[in-house]
């Protein structure tokens, strides 16, 4: 019996050192690829990294839909390039806890105006993408107010949303990368299966993949739904800040939308009312652009625009932004009461 004690704690020695030795051998290249996996997190930081002009900032924060060198805020930035200082945090999935996530590090720069992207295609309670590692930056000061907020309908419970202060230090987030990296490593291994199962591999131009994401621009909006409360937190927190809040509805395939049956003009219509009660309310302004494309002016059915129907947007969105800026600049300016 000792004897195949011994021999069984050999063996379990041996294969924790291989497995060890292992994952030491996999460590440079799983950090290499979690930092690919977390790119979301430069697409917030290398934005906000550029040096910081005398003149005020605006910022844009989105999804794909104002993603690459043609997205519309890049015209506008061109229209105040004189003015203003533009700026743009976007990645495809982005939706308002994202905004909500990364908002402390963008106000950090103390813009005159922040320039939020509502999409209602973005609304879904599931959300597209995860990502959820990002409230890694919600300011410390502002946890008590984030707490209340349904973080859990992204899997997000209070004492992950405490653990992930340890991500706002290099360290952490390094093994962060590490972790996503090697896990997704040894999930594309052969042999390693048994110790991570490798997750769906879900093909992004599937035709029932995309249908049901063009399907979510019908979705239902009212003040308590997840998405909105943290759209509404996110206008709060900025207004607390001293940003002017521009909620701008992107432009939908409204056309297609009715072809298919999934668009109603008075259920529409009182879907954006509550957002745009919720904006108001908290002191942000709504810009409404939802029906302003034609069908042949977007690329897909998911909201991406062409080049006419980019520039379009630039020319429609440009003069509230400018006039945003204006008011900003009329408040800093006036004297304090009682003066």
């Amino acid at each position: 019996m000792r004897r195949l004690t011994i021999l069984g704690l050999a063996f379990s020695g041996v294969a924790t050192a291989l497995l060890t030795a292992s994952l030491f051998a996999l460590a440079d290249d799983a950090t290499r690829l979690g930092r690919q996996r977390t790119r979301y997190r430069a697409a917030v930081r290398v934005p906000l990294a550029r040096p910081v002009s005398d003149r005020p900032g605006v910022v844009f924060m989105g999804d794909s839909t104002i993603y690459g060198a043609s997205a519309y805020p890049n015209h506008i930035a061109k229209v105040l390039r004189d003015t203003a200082d533009v700026r743009a945090i976007r990645y495809p999935g982005f939706d308002f806890y994202h905004h909500y996530f990364s908002l402390g590090e963008v106000l950090e720069l103390e813009p005159a105006v922040i320039v939020l992207v509502a999409h209602l295609r973005m609304f879904g309670r599931a959300g597209v993408f995860g990502m959820t590692d990002l409230v890694s930056m919600v300011p410390t000061a502002e946890l008590p107010r984030a707490a209340l907020l349904p973080l859990h309908e992204r899997g997000i419970t209070l004492p992950e949303l405490i653990a992930s202060r340890s991500l706002r230090y290099p360290w952490g987030e390094r093994a962060l990368e590490l972790h996503i990296g090697l896990r997704a490593a040894l999930q594309a291994a052969q042999g390693w299966r048994w110790l991570v199962p490798a997750e769906p591999q879900l093909d992004v131009d599937d035709p029932a993949l995309r249908y049901a994401a063009f399907r979510r621009y019908d979705t239902p909006l009212y003040e308590q739904h997840p998405v909105v409360r943290m759209m509404a937190a996110t206008i709060e927190l900025a207004r607390r800040r001293g940003a002017a809040v521009v909620v701008v509805v992107s432009p939908i395939p409204v056309a297609r939308l009715a072809s298919e049956g999934f668009y109603d003009p008075a259920r529409f219509t009182a879907r954006l009312e509550v957002l745009q009660r919720v904006t108001e309310a908290r002191g942000g302004e709504f810009v409404d652009l939802h029906q302003l494309l034609p069908r042949d002016h977007f690329s897909d059915e998911l909201g991406h625009t062409r080049r006419a129907g980019t520039l379009r947007i630039a020319e429609a969105l440009a003069p509230r932004v400018i006039a945003a800026l204006r008011r900003q600049h009329l408040e800093s300016d006036s004297p304090a009461p009682g003066r």
